[in-house]
């Protein structure tokens, strides 16, 4: 402040000779004054809480700024509420204020496996995708965790056997058909009783030298089976191995987009210049 002092423009002077608010390049407080955040501050403390829930960004000694932190991509239901109209109290005549829902990082359980902290920050988490039907006896979704050079499939697998216990599950991807993408790797679930529901991981590693396109998967769910009384949990027999088929998988190019609100269209679009530029 000290450095860039104010100085109000003459009293007298008309509109059309008052410079704009330019902040200088070493003024932040000027900056945050004047200059509009690329996100609001509910987005800022959402990408903050997913900034830190990986490890290696916290150990990071790089400057910490709007570019580094992750996208907080707008939810279905921030979408609809944001076109939704106001709801109004039938008894006093006033708006209800909208009620806070807490929103989960969908990568969190991906950052919680030491073996894939290498893999860095999330771009971005798709939505569930189930690969079963509801009522089927094994219930599974995905969901794509999109890395840099890397695509992390999180498959939940939910076991609707009361005899059985679930061993050892992995999702084998046929691989075969795609130059885009090689399974690297796969992190087995290692027990699932009934009723429960847990995850298991497939590590896609994406190929530089070609170019995005669409990818479908054959997905197979693999496990062992180890028989139990539904009434004590208790074994009865020998675990043997099983495989179950699932629906194909598909990586779209719009998995690699992130839906976000831009507060200032113009601004944005001016900030862009014209590296990007197409002349017809």
């Amino acid at each position: 402040m000290a450095k860039n002092p104010y100085v109000a423009p003459p009293e007298d002077a008309e509109a059309e000779d008052i410079p704009p608010d330019t902040p200088a390049a070493d003024d932040t407080a000027a900056y945050i004054l004047l200059e509009s955040m690329p996100m609001s501050f509910e987005k800022l403390e959402r990408s903050m809480k997913a900034y830190m829930n990986t490890s290696m960004s916290m150990d990071s000694a790089e400057e910490l700024t709007f570019d580094a932190l992750p996208i907080v991509e707008d939810t279905p239901e921030e979408i609809a509420g944001a076109t939704s109209t106001d709801i109004v109290d039938p008894i006093n005549g006033m708006l209800e204020p909208p009620k806070p829902k807490e929103i989960v990082d969908p990568a969190a359980a991906v950052y919680a496996i030491p073996e894939l902290a290498s893999l860095g920050r999330a771009f971005r988490s798709a939505r569930p995708v189930p690969l079963t039907k509801a009522e089927t006896e094994y219930v599974v979704s995905c969901t794509k965790h999109i890395f840099q050079s890397h695509i992390v499939l999180q498959f939940s697998v939910q076991n609707t056997v009361d005899d059985q216990r679930l061993e050892n599950v992995t999702v084998l991807i046929d691989d075969s058909h795609s130059d885009v993408f090689t399974a690297s790797g796969e992190i087995p679930c290692t027990s699932i009783k009934y009723g429960e529901s847990q995850n298991c991981f497939t590590v896609l590693e994406r190929s530089a030298d070609v170019e995005l396109v669409p990818s479908q998967f054959t997905c197979e769910l693999r496990f062992s089976v180890v028989q139990v009384d539904p009434a004590t949990g208790e074994d009865e027999g020998e675990a043997f191995e099983d495989e179950y088929p699932m629906k194909d998988l598909e990586i779209s190019t719009s998995d690699f987009m992130a839906k976000v609100t831009v507060p200032d269209f113009r601004k944005t679009w001016e900030t862009l210049g014209n590296t990007n530029e197409v002349l017809e």
